[in-house]
């Protein structure tokens, strides 16, 4: 339940006011995946009843999440619309983008940036803006900040183009963004005070799909709606990196192209802080890998596929993110259950978090969310405690939990999941007793009705009675 969840804290952080000012917390929310037409194949009353319910569980959820602890960034980790991929309507789209932002997650009223700040810079105009301490570029080199600005011009709905081939649609675009982010303590404090955070959004597969038949449309109209799908962005002395693995997975060319290039970038770069990647679909571990004691499901997850999914990220691929990006951290979504592992490879220790649903309509039965707290005030690029041994002193496997703990003590950031109710024992609850109270007020008035009986048939024995003698019986064994 929020109200008994507080940002964590590793021991050997500097607890002083000034300290905590300088930390920077974000709430990581997965796969809200809100309930549509795709979701159970419902209409009418039915489908307005799921998404009434749904939409007003995490409407309350997210506004005590927001309201009591204040985080300096929401980043949803993909899967914002459960049937997003196959809405090409555009009219059914932006009614349940409207739900997203407005209904269920307010934007208008607390999002910073109601508009994403990670762009590509491909059908954009760009405004040159003076950059001061307030806030940092995402090009951690850059001297100056460039914001992005759409031109407002109307957007053709590719699925209507009869002259545009499925080959034909671009969906590849710059992956070096800039961004302006605030960053200063100070001003990051007045932004939470007025109940407002940043947002930063990841694809999931609902959102486009997976690999060779990811919907070029529906990654087009996305990244028009929540920006760019690979981008690295600095806050807290960390750098976070958003990978879309959906397009990476892909064997296409035109499909692969922009995560890829991307990748290579960030491998060449080197880390300038301590990175913490965010991908979707989970890295590669044995089937057989401990998940941790939060976990709801007693199945792990399984190294499998299907049309449109695949659990894993595979092992190749794997081992390429992790030697190229050398996260400190890793969250990932998609599974609707929580996981906790870490993955050791290249000398490193690296703990992957799968994070909980926040909907209570996706296979679990207590939905959660992550909250993350970074503080790095000796701005260090890697953290020291994330390397290992050599080979033959205590060499781990390639996926196991053994080092989490300690991990989680002592590095430059924190992370700690925070449940929300088991919203269907409620609703469970509401029923029996519904069907009891219901219950009840029949048998009331069954048995009003042979008191009646009895009466008139003590006056007149030949007068009938409405209430079958069976039904009185039953309520007086004694009598016949």
């Amino acid at each position: 339940m929020v109200h008994r969840c507080s940002w964590p804290e590793n021991a050997s952080w500097d607890k002083s006011d000034s300290a905590f000012k300088e930390r920077y917390r974000i709430a990581i929310v997965s796969d809200p995946q809100l309930t549509d037409w795709y979701s159970y194949k419902q209409t009418g009353i039915a489908l307005w009843l799921t998404e009434f319910y749904t939409d007003l569980f995490m409407r309350r959820s997210f506004r005590r999440l927001h309201n009591q602890l204040q985080p300096d960034a929401v980043l949803f980790l993909g899967d914002l619309m459960d049937g997003a991929r196959d809405t090409m309507d555009p009219k059914l789209f932006a009614k349940n983008r409207d739900r997203f932002m407005e209904t269920v997650f307010d934007s208008k009223n607390t999002a910073w940036n109601e508009l994403p700040v990670v762009m590509d810079k491909d059908g954009s105009e760009q405004e040159e803006v003076v950059n001061d301490d307030s806030w940092l570029c995402g090009d951690l080199g850059a001297q100056r900040v460039t914001s992005m600005k759409s031109q407002g011009k109307e957007q053709k709905h590719l699925e209507n183009d009869t002259t545009t081939t499925y080959d034909d649609i671009c969906i590849t675009g710059q992956f070096k963004q800039v961004t302006r982010i605030p960053a200063d303590s100070n001003r990051r404090q007045a932004i939470r005070a007025a109940g407002k955070s940043l947002r930063l959004y990841v694809a999931g597969n609902h959102d486009y799909g997976f690999g060779d038949t990811l919907v070029r449309e529906a990654m087009v109209r996305y990244k028009r709606e929540f920006g760019s799908v690979n981008y690295e962005v600095h806050v807290g002395n960390h750098t976070l990196v958003v990978l879309d693995t959906l397009a990476l997975s892909s064997s296409i060319p035109s499909i692969r192209e922009e995560s890829q290039e991307f990748l290579s970038k960030i491998g060449r770069e080197g880390p300038l802080a301590p990175r913490i990647l965010f991908t979707h679909v989970p890295l590669h571990r044995p089937e057989t890998t401990y998940c941790g004691d939060v976990r709801e499901a007693k199945q792990l997850i399984l190294d499998s596929y299907g049309e449109q999914y695949q659990n894993m990220v595979n092992a190749s691929l794997s081992r390429e993110i992790l030697r190229k990006i050398q996260p400190d951290m890793i969250f990932s979504g998609d599974d609707h259950d929580w996981c906790e592992i870490a993955h050791s490879a290249y000398g490193a220790i690296t703990p992957e978090v799968t994070v909980p649903t926040f909907s209570f309509a996706q296979g679990i039965r207590q939905p959660g969310f992550v909250m993350l707290s970074l503080y790095n005030p000796e701005e260090l690029v890697r953290n020291r405690e994330l390397v290992l041994p050599t080979p033959g002193q205590g060499f781990p496997p390639p996926s196991w939990t053994g080092g989490v703990k300690m991990i989680k003590d002592s590095s430059t950031f924190a992370y700690e999941a925070c449940m929300l109710p088991n919203q269907l024992s409620i609703y469970n609850g509401y029923i029996v007793l519904l069907a009891r109270s219901d219950s009840s007020h029949v048998g009331q008035e069954a048995n009003r009705s042979c008191k009646s009986c009895e009466k008139v048939r003590l006056a007149d024995p030949l007068e009938r009675c409405s209430v079958p003698t069976l039904a009185c019986t039953s309520m007086h064994p004694n009598k016949t």
